[in-house]
């Protein structure tokens, strides 16, 4: 399988379609980009962010398949399901189907709008038994802002216990304004108890005006700081907080 690596400042062209990666992918600087809303980038072979200036924007979804492999260490990604046209209800738009080899030291992964409607679609989702998953030190951020596109009644959903094994994540933000912030929360979303979610960064709930985590009856743990600026909604029964 080949590989295409990008090293230079420019650009790429983002258009219709759902890109397969066999081989690999790597961003040192500049941009690369595809899609346009409802498409999703399959990947079944290596993607590599490592430069503080590189950046790929899928407009669409993410679905790093079994046996695929992600590093990144610095730089940005960025999804947005809504751009032209809208990802499915059902599709996830950032997901990881084990067993996969994540080693995310660095950089950020910012989900830029919610799904469009509801539905069994996650914002993030991560079904694993098996495989090496480190996000110490990556931040996944929910809304980027800027953006009020408005989406569904499920908000940004995390479920990162889809299979049999609960992956911890890095640092977490939510980042929304008050246009829209009734579709733009963030929730746990996760059927297996005890600890539904593991966040062992920080928590950072910003001050944009509608950034809102709603911990929806789950239990989220942390291994470290919450940071509201926002609002910490704990209101639907069995909702807990734990250290």
């Amino acid at each position: 399988a080949a590989s295409l690596q990008c090293v230079g400042t420019g650009v790429s062209a983002t258009g219709g379609g759902s890109p397969t990666i066999t081989g690999g992918l790597q961003v040192d600087a500049g941009a690369f980009g595809y899609g346009q809303g409802n498409n999703t980038m399959q990947v079944g072979g290596t993607v590599v962010v490592g430069g503080a200036n590189a950046v790929i924007n899928i407009f669409g979804a993410i679905s790093f398949n079994a046996n695929s492999a992600f590093t990144m260490t610095a730089g940005n990604v960025n999804i947005d399901p809504q751009n032209v046209a809208s990802l499915a209800a059902t599709g996830n738009i950032l997901r990881f189907t084990g067993p996969n080899t994540v080693n995310a030291s660095g950089g950020t992964i910012t989900i830029v709008d919610p799904h469009a409607a509801t539905g069994t679609g996650r914002a993030l989702s991560i079904s694993t038994g098996s495989g090496t998953y480190n996000f110490s030190g990556n931040t996944i951020r929910f809304g980027n802002g800027v953006s009020t596109t408005a989406g569904s009644v499920d908000g940004f959903d995390i479920d990162t216990f889809v299979g049999n094994s609960l992956i911890p994540i890095g640092n977490v933000i939510v980042d929304n304004t008050a246009t829209n912030a009734a579709t733009r929360f963030v929730r746990a979303n996760v059927a297996v108890a005890p600890l539904q979610v593991f966040i062992l960064g920080d928590l950072t709930i910003t001050n944009t005006g509608g950034s809102r985590f709603n911990l929806n009856g789950n239990l989220v743990a942390f291994g470290k700081n919450i940071v509201n600026n926002g609002t910490l909604d704990g209101t639907t029964a069995a909702s807990r907080l734990y250290w």
